[in-house]
């Protein structure tokens, strides 16, 4: 029989590019969603992507998403680099990442790994890059949560940010109600700090399952 990469023809069978190539295009959405919205790269920066042997798919689509904004990446598979579980960061990822402003780890997590993972954030941290947090990651999050309107979620988050700083109690009317007092200090509301701020850092943050700007180690 003749491979062909051409979806939908009867009596052809699709090849093993024609697959990664349909497969990549299934990801390219929320690959776009991640490096144009949550991640924000832009032409002149430089992005590392870590990745693993499972994850690699979807890394792939990470990066061809970087080449069509312009940007330089380098990617790394964990396996290649050191044996898994890691006790440590590999040395090569870490010396890339501190050439680089956007780092991105889409990978399924191990046990015993978070030593290494924290070593990863203390980098993003000390050099306030911008990071996304993509552990175990997969397929379905790809084709269903990294495809929401991320600028829709974050009008929403605002709004509902901007009642709860001007309220004293939340309630909701139901058979079993509860209600949330909202505590001040002095008699002043929550300082904006406390709260993401409009803006791409605000959009960043509500960029679910991107975690941007990493601060918290996992």
């Amino acid at each position: 029989m003749t491979a062909s990469s051409g979806p939908g023809v009867p009596g052809s069978v699709v090849g093993p590019e024609g697959r990664r190539g349909m497969l990549l295009n299934e990801l390219q959405p929320g690959a776009e969603n991640a490096i144009r919205i949550c991640l924000n790269v832009q032409p002149h920066e430089r992005v590392t992507v870590i990745t693993d042997r499972e994850t690699r798919d979807i890394a792939d689509a990470l990066v061809d998403e970087i080449r069509r904004v312009g940007a330089p990446s380098s990617l790394f598979v964990l396996e290649d680099e050191a044996m898994r579980p890691l006790t440590d960061l590999p040395a090569s990822v870490a010396a890339d990442m501190e050439l680089s402003q956007v780092s991105i780890f889409a990978a399924q997590a191990q046990a015993n790994e978070l030593p290494s993972r924290m070593q990863m954030t203390d980098i993003v941290n000390r050099r306030r890059m911008r990071h996304a947090h993509m552990v175990n990651i997969n397929r379905q999050i790809m084709l269903e949560g990294m495809r929401a309107d991320f600028h829709v979620v974050d009008a929403i988050s605002t709004r509902v940010i901007d009642r709860v700083r001007k309220a004293k109690q939340i309630s909701r009317p139901a058979a079993t109600s509860r209600r949330i007092s909202i505590q001040t200090t002095g008699g002043s509301r929550p300082a904006a700090s406390s709260v993401p701020t409009n803006g791409a850092t605000s959009l960043a943050a509500k960029c679910s399952p991107v975690r941007a700007r990493s601060t918290a180690h996992s």
